[in-house]
Order: structure tokens, then C-alpha cells, then sequence
């Protein structure tokens, strides 16, 4: 499994700059997953019981920008995403926190974090931060050699509590 190098946004606009800076340096939307809350998920596309077809189609519209677009495509792919304990949760991470699966049983997103690596604190600090009205959660899968710069982008375009740097 690659490694994640994860980093918050408090904003749709951040979080689009950082998707569409990782488009422009070559990053692929099949290696960037999306964790927002229910309160985003239902704001941009509805009742967690309602199908996403027609919704993903209309969030690059809705949210804007790389964040709309990707959104959209991760939801329209709906076996890749996830519903968490009140998060939605998107792309290939999905993956990595289901093989954390005792840590997820346990102790929700914040175990499943931690089987990835991130630190308690960090952890509950990223749950806390999703939880609440417009946070958005990126995680990117990086080789070594890229896991610096990757970092290093997603801090540049507002990204915060930025994980998997080294």
C-alpha cells in the first residue's frame, strides 16, 4: 500500500486550489480521497438513502473548481466510497481504512487513522475538524520520492495539520 499524506481544509475553495494544483503537477483523481462530513455530504448532494448519480453529475457546478469535479467522480464511482460513523468518506483510501478494520470497529475514523499511522491527537483533530461545518479532508497516495513535495503543495494551497510529510 502507498503511503497518505493527509492535510485539512477549512473551505470547498482551499480544498478545490489543492485538487486542481495536484491535477496541474500531474497527481491523478485515483489517487485522492475526500473526508467530509454529513453535513457537507448532505448540503452538496442530498440524504445519505438517495441515489448519487444525477447529484455527482451536478457537483463540480455545485462545489466548484478541482473539488467539484473530483467529487463528483468519486461519487458517481459510489464503490468507493463509504459511509463512516457520520462522514462520507471517498477514493483510495477507502481501501487502506477498511485493512485498518479492528482500528475502525474500535474506535471509528480516528482508529482507522491510526492504523495508517497518524497519532491519536492528530487523529481526533481531523475527526473534530470534519465533524464541524465545511471541513474537508484530503488524502493523497505518494510514493517517498513525491511525499515531500505532495506535502508541501497541499500545505501552499491552505491545507493544515498536514500528516505523512517526512
Amino acid at each position: 500500500m502507498k503511503e497518505q499524506v493527509i492535510a485539512l481544509f477549512d473551505t470547498p475553495a482551499k480544498a478545490s486550489t489543492a485538487v486542481e494544483a495536484l491535477g496541474s503537477s500531474g497527481v491523478t483523481s485515483e489517487r485522492i480521497s475526500v473526508l467530509v462530513g454529513d453535513e457537507f455530504r448532505e448540503e452538496y448532494f442530498g440524504p445519505a438513502n438517495t441515489t448519487h448519480l444525477a447529484e455527482g453529475a451536478a457537483t463540480g457546478s455545485a462545489v466548484g473548481g478541482g473539488l467539484g469535479m473530483l467529487l463528483g467522480g468519486l461519487v458517481v464511482a459510489a464503490p468507493a466510497t463509504i459511509p463512516v460513523a457520520g462522514l462520507f468518506i471517498a477514493g483510495p483510501i477507502v481501501a487502506a481504512l477498511a485493512g485498518a478494520g479492528a482500528g475502525a470497529a474500535a474506535g471509528g475514523l480516528v482508529g482507522a487513522l491510526i492504523g495508517l499511522g497518524v497519532s491519536e491527537d492528530q487523529a481526533k483533530q481531523y475527526e473534530e475538524a470534519i465533524t464541524e461545518p465545511g471541513g474537508i479532508l484530503l488524502a493523497v497516495s505518494v510514493s517517498n520520492e513525491d511525499r515531500a513535495s505532495i506535502a508541501k503543495l497541499l500545505e501552499g494551497a491552505g491545507g493544515a495539520a498536514v500528516f505523512g510529510a517526512m
